[in-house]
């Protein structure tokens, strides 16, 4: 949430640069990747409603302590699919692939 604080406040030379974050959501047994969800960070800041306040009473904790500060806020996947700017489903993707594939490769017919 410290880095967090540093975009919403624009502090820093990195936290004013545009970000975007990039979510692999597994299949339930963890054998692949069933959707990359893609999205600008703040929108995420904006969907958790961090407050300009908020973000300085963080930094300054954040200053205040000896070595580091550990804060976390968490959204659930709808809500970053709400904020998301893409939304790759890979099975559909792979299926495309393959089908664009099987296409190409198949004889052609007179």
């Amino acid at each position: 949430m410290v880095s967090r604080s540093e975009i919403v406040l624009k502090s820093t030379i990195d936290s004013k640069k545009e970000t975007f974050i990039l979510f692999f959501i597994p299949y339930k047994n963890k054998t692949g990747i069933l959707e990359i969800i893609g999205a600008r960070t703040v929108n995420l800041i904006s969907k958790i409603g961090l407050s300009s306040k908020v973000a300085k009473q963080l930094v300054s904790l954040h200053k205040a302590v000896p070595r580091s500060l550990n804060a976390q806020a968490s959204l659930i996947k709808n809500d970053v699919k709400e904020t998301a700017t893409f939304i790759v489903e890979t099975q559909k993707y792979i299926e495309q692939i393959v089908s664009e594939e099987i296409f190409r490769s198949a004889p052609k017919c007179r």
